[in-house]
């Protein structure tokens, strides 16, 4: 198992390094290839129209550097969290379920919506030039397209999983929540021998039944806050793995549906094909995109609601030693909070959708001047 686990670590690397060159190779062959297929009369509509290429070659490559580098570091930490967090809580089989349902769904959702479109344009293409360099050329950008998408899944199924484990410690929560409602409404002195919270006693001296029911309910916030922290950590260890890839991810997605909007208005030649292309790319990068804000979001949301379940246990008529111990939760939770960054520029949440189209508009309007 050891022997199969370094081939593959081997064949990732030597893929990886491979795609390192076809973007080198892009880069340098795309002002060659980009102004045969538009026939670019002036330097400044050259670096325009090769700009798309190049974005695409610049953001795989440091995709895959970045990837390579964080096997070492990052990724080692964010496993070993996931496991100390098993440890406390396995996964259900519920869990794991949904979790293969979801990555197959996603995984299914990217390849109808890539794969079809970009294998369509090379056989245009083909048809139209006859130049087995350009379809390498396109082929080659396709596929380092299609390595930044599967890193792209690979960041979603993990900050899924990260949900999935907020949205049951949140859902132990909120069952505390309702026993220490309950409790207060109904006090152990008017009810001797039945007590609710975390266990049910009975036939016990009172304040022996009250001691094992606060020592329960103080087991039972000790073991959620160590969930919680080791779940922030492995939040943590993910965002300092995969910022600088999604952050790029986010970007080059903009870019593209600038300029294929850009591409179209300017092209000279105007086929029924390439319009339904257009359209199909467009829809490709806007579900790209939101698909990575809206499940970094739901998971962020997820783990803002633990501080504001916990603080309202807090609230509670507790005994000094739980009131002790959710203070402790509190303070883990204020000095670690979660939030999705791109190498610290900003923050990522569900108002980066609206702003991303203002941006857009904005800046297609400046590049049909330059037009």
């Amino acid at each position: 198992m050891c022997y199969l686990n370094t081939f593959y670590d081997y064949v990732g690397v030597v893929i990886s390094t491979m795609l390192v060159f076809s973007c080198v190779y892009s880069c340098i062959e795309s002002p060659k290839f980009m102004c045969h297929l538009n026939n670019c009369n002036t330097s400044k509509s050259t670096i325009m129209i090769s700009m798309f290429p190049r974005a695409v070659s610049i953001v795989c490559m440091l995709s895959k550097l970045t990837v390579m580098y964080n096997d070492l570091s990052a990724t080692i930490k964010y496993e070993n969290n996931i496991k100390m967090y098993e440890m406390y809580h396995p996964r259900l089989d519920a869990d794991k379920a949904n979790f293969r349902i979801f990555v197959i769904v996603m995984a299914s959702l990217c390849t109808i919506i890539v794969l079809p479109v970009n294998v369509l344009r090379i056989y245009l293409l083909y048809g139209q030039f006859r130049d087995g360099s350009m379809v390498l050329f396109f082929s080659i950008m396709y596929i380092q397209t299609a390595s930044v998408c599967i890193t792209e899944l690979q960041f979603i199924a993990h900050c899924f999983g990260l949900y999935q484990k907020y949205r049951s410690i949140n859902d132990d929560m909120a069952v505390l929540k309702s026993r220490t409602i309950v409790t207060n409404r109904y006090p152990a002195v008017l009810n001797p021998g039945k007590y609710n919270s975390i266990g049910d006693s009975s036939g016990f001296n009172d304040d022996f039944c009250q001691e094992i029911k606060e020592c329960q309910l103080v087991n039972s916030i000790e073991s959620l806050k160590m969930r919680h922290r080791f779940v922030s950590d492995s939040a943590s260890d993910l965002n300092d793995t995969y910022n600088l890839q999604w952050g790029l991810s986010l970007f080059i997605l903009l870019v593209m549906m600038l300029f294929d909007i850009y591409e179209v208005m300017i092209t000279e030649f105007n086929m029924i094909e390439m319009n339904w292309i257009l359209y199909v790319w467009l829809l490709q990068y806007s579900f790209r995109f939101c698909m990575i804000v809206l499940i970094i979001h739901v998971t962020t949301k997820q783990a803002l609601k633990s501080k504001i379940l916990i603080t309202d246990i807090s609230n509670r008529y507790l005994d000094k030693n739980t009131k002790e111990e959710i203070q402790l939760f509190l303070n883990q939770m204020c000095s670690s909070a979660i939030e999705f960054t791109a190498c610290d520029f900003f923050t990522l949440n569900n108002h980066l959708i609206t702003s991303a189209i203002a941006a857009a508009t904005t800046y297609l309007v400046i590049l049909l001047q330059f037009n």
